[in-house]
């Protein structure tokens, strides 16, 4: 009976995402875009003065460290020719953030955004580390710009593990393809033998089938989905029972139907914070694959674990309730590497979504990054440390990292804190919106900034 359910709701998904893609290709196209007003661009020129470029130089080199291959800008098409990815759209997306008194922005962007922009348009397939284990070299690779969400791949002794699979099955499959292109001739023959998914949203394991189906799959390895405990269930509450409406609200906080629209580009689309935009119109994972895909549950009972994929250890600390309801961070000791998930970002994450995702809890939140902090980075090894997630860029180095997950641990204990006094004021909802102004001291990292 459950699993039958089940495939009901799967079933009402993937019509929720057709559903979610046919209204970005009936845009209308009469929209008229209209020049800011004054007030507009005043604050934007004042703004400039107010951001804390002394806080950060080296966010321009993170961002491209470790760059294999860019080559031309990637777009993705379906077999019919819709475009759902194409990131030559922001090649205007330009600029050196490097010298700030040079700094240099359109009069219709908040520059805060646009730095954020110009460092998210950078794409391509990149080494995120490497390390001598037994003898041999192995590496981490990082898939950027293909969609919102970055593939990554950790090699093994015998192939590769995968972590998070982007949005559709065409997008993934690009990013393989890049992948296996451009790596070493000598590690172009190594199979995929496992994918992790770091959590319940749709952008992160939507792909599966993408790589399932690209051709690179283990055969004489056992092939593992691994997965937080609650997964399924999250991807069906969150995507199915009001998937046409978060969907369509999805399509006014992205501003996917801007493209759609004769917009002037610097009045368009100019980055969404986690990424430099979303695919639309792809092809999603199917109902069946879905709910048949996991062959590892990572839960209460064996998250203390160390686990074994073809020789590489990993750790797991479950998330739950955070970003997603189910999520996990882990660990690859050999590599001293940790993939973030979705709890530490580039941006000021959403507590409420306005497409309407379940409101996320702010302690839950804090006390995962707490975690990490104290299980994985303080015992880290210096230089050799390195963090990174399915969003954004990377971060090198014990005290970098250290940096980056305090920082972001502040913003939501200050988003926790300060909402809960207000409220203890007696302010309503409203109030407490208009009322709370974020910590100077954790405003001023640019990761606590809020784009998205």
């Amino acid at each position: 009976m459950r699993k039958a359910i089940f495939f009901v709701f799967l079933s009402a998904l993937a019509v929720a995402l057709l559903v979610g893609a046919a209204a970005v290709e009936t845009g209308a196209s009469v929209f008229l875009s209209k020049p800011p007003t004054q007030y507009t661009l005043d604050v934007n020129r004042r703004y400039i003065r107010e951001l804390p470029f002394e806080t950060d130089a080296y966010d321009a080199g993170r961002a491209i460290k470790g760059l294999i291959e860019s080559g031309t800008p990637p777009r993705i098409l379906k077999r019919d020719g819709t475009v759902l990815w194409d990131m030559s759209r922001y090649a205007y997306v330009t600029g050196d953030i490097s010298k700030p008194e040079d700094f240099d922005f359109p009069p219709t962007v908040n520059p805060s955004l646009w730095r954020n922009a110009i460092l998210n348009n950078k794409y391509g397939l990149f080494a995120v580390t490497s390390r001598v284990i037994g003898g041999k070299s192995y590496s981490i690779y990082q898939v950027r710009g293909y969609d919102v969400t970055n593939m990554s791949f950790v090699e093994t002794e015998n192939g590769f593990i995968v972590v998070d699979v982007m949005m559709y099955k065409e997008s993934a499959a690009a990013a393989v393809e890049l992948f296996y292109k451009h790596i070493p001739p000598e590690k172009s023959e190594k199979p995929i033998h496992t994918v992790i998914i770091t959590h319940s949203h749709g952008d992160h394991f939507g792909g599966l089938d993408g790589v399932l189906e690209s051709g690179k799959m283990a055969r004489d390895l056992p092939v593992q989905i691994v997965v937080p405990e609650g997964f399924v269930e999250a991807a069906l509450s969150e995507n199915v029972m009001v998937g046409p409406a978060m969907l369509k609200r999805a399509n006014s906080m992205y501003g996917h139907l801007l493209w759609e629209y004769d917009i002037p580009e610097e009045y368009g689309r100019v980055n969404n914070g986690l990424a430099i935009d979303t695919a639309t119109n792809g092809t999603p994972i199917t109902p069946e694959d879905l709910m048949n895909a996991p062959t590892l549950i990572i839960g209460e009972a064996n998250k203390d674990q160390t686990f074994d994929f073809d020789g590489a250890k990993v750790e797991f600390i479950l998330a739950q309730n955070t970003e997603s309801p189910a999520q996990m961070v882990f660990f690859f000791p050999q590599y001293n590497s940790i993939c973030l998930a979705e709890i530490c970002n580039q941006t000021q994450h959403n507590v409420l979504t306005p497409r309407g995702a379940q409101v996320r809890d702010t302690v839950a939140w804090s006390t995962a990054l707490d975690n990490m902090l104290k299980k994985w980075v303080d015992r880290g090894n210096g230089s050799e440390l390195s963090a990174w997630g399915p969003h954004g860029w990377p971060r090198w180095g014990k005290e970098d990292v250290k940096e980056y997950i305090e920082g972001q641990k502040a913003l939501y204990e200050d988003l926790h804190n300060q909402t809960v006094g207000l409220i203890n004021q007696h302010y309503d909802m409203k109030e407490v919106a208009e009322r709370f102004v974020t910590d100077p001291d954790v405003a001023k990292q640019w990761f606590n900034r809020g784009y998205y």
